[in-house]
């Protein structure tokens, strides 16, 4: 992805929607899927652990994927700058500063606006917004969203001393699922913030709605296999 110094609009905005279509969107949309199966089994350990030594060894297993590959997909997310350029939110920020000049008012200002007001982002995103001076919107976004870099470095190293390497070292990154789901929610806010700004509504809430189908099936997986039972809705009392 080159970046030249004077960019056309069109280019720009190519080299935004590039970070989001190829690479934001796959990785936080893992990341979401991974992190719903694990939790689904999370929620269903004692059953699971009450069943046949096959079953509970094949779930454990899937679990056990599910959570490190999750954590490898939202690391991608949140690679930081290196000497390569990456499809990340910390090379993405970087490029809204970059670009800011090149990139053209917000596209679709009173709904950009309403997701501002939403996500409770401060004031001067939301003036921004409408500025008739276009460089003042990616730049206070970027500004704002600049802390969720730091609030990763937890994640980055479980990833590179748990997962990818059997490091030595005293303790454990302090990575909890809370923080995890954090960095999830705040990723899809960028994502939407963005795609609404300059390409409409086509990257709203498409992560959630998609990555939900895979722990539903685990669900369904399970009922099947008489892991959890039916609830019996007729047997309510009403």
């Amino acid at each position: 992805m080159e970046t030249p110094n004077n960019i056309s609009t069109e280019e720009a905005l190519g080299i935004i929607e590039d970070i989001l279509k190829n690479g934001l969107i796959t990785d936080v949309f893992n990341a979401e899927r991974y992190h719903n199966m694990y939790k689904i089994l999370c929620d269903n350990a004692t059953p699971l652990n009450n069943a046949d030594e096959a079953t509970k060894s094949f779930f454990s297993t899937i679990q056990r994927i599910s959570q490190d590959a999750g954590i490898l997909a939202l690391a991608r997310v949140y690679d930081g700058l290196s000497g390569n350029k990456t499809r990340s939110i910390p090379y993405l920020l970087k490029m809204l500063k970059e670009l800011a000049l090149s990139l053209p008012s917000v596209e679709e200002d009173t709904q950009t606006l309403s997701l501002l007001v939403q996500y409770k982002l401060p004031r001067s995103c939301c003036d921004a917004a409408s500025d008739r001076v276009c460089s003042k919107f990616p730049i206070a976004i970027a500004n704002h969203y600049e802390p969720l870099c730091k609030e990763s470095k937890n994640l980055k190293q479980y990833r590179n001393k748990i997962i990818a390497h059997n490091d030595i070292f005293e303790g454990k990154p302090a990575l909890t699922w809370d923080k995890f789901h954090e960095l999830i929610r705040q990723s899809k806010e960028l994502i939407e913030i963005i795609g609404m700004a300059y390409f409409g509504s086509m990257y709203q809430g498409i992560i959630t709605r998609d990555a939900e189908r895979h722990s539903i099936s685990t669900e369904v997986i399970l009922r099947k296999l008489g892991i959890i039972e039916d609830v019996d809705l007729s047997a309510t009392p009403s």
